[in-house]
């Protein structure tokens, strides 16, 4: 994919959305606001999402992922959940940053185990150098 995101943002403004009137602070309907409108969003779902709005093909994502199109696929369709690491370098890959991801794989694994648990993830905090 050569389009490299920022933050949480994907689509078009909100203001022509169908789906939501509200704006965020960006003016830009994100991940966030397609989690209140239709539900979790799942690893797999914002995988295939970002694939799709880019019209990228799998191969060509599985490519340049460096998996298989078979994995590529078992992403998207939940068969599959990938491991904290392959997440955020997924993220990364994606020019999304790797918590997001990290966050939706985890998710998803507790939502298999039958856990009413909610994650949430953030980059620790950076040691600071003693003068």
């Amino acid at each position: 994919m050569s389009t490299r995101r920022t933050g949480n943002v994907v689509g078009k403004p909100k203001a022509s959305s169908k789906v939501s009137k509200k704006t965020s602070s960006e003016g830009f309907y994100g991940l966030e606001d397609m989690e209140k409108d239709f539900g979790p969003m799942t690893f797999g779902k914002a995988l295939w999402a970002l694939r799709k709005s880019d019209e990228v093909s799998q191969v060509d994502l599985a490519r340049e992922l460096g998996i298989s199109r078979q994995n590529l696929c078992d992403l998207e369709k939940g068969r599959k959940i990938p491991s904290p690491e392959r997440a955020f370098n997924i993220g990364e890959a994606l020019g999304y940053g790797g918590a997001y991801f990290v966050r939706l794989a985890l998710q998803d694994q507790l939502r298999e185990s039958g856990l009413d648990l909610k994650v949430t993830v953030e980059p620790r905090a950076k040691k600071r150098k003693r003068a």
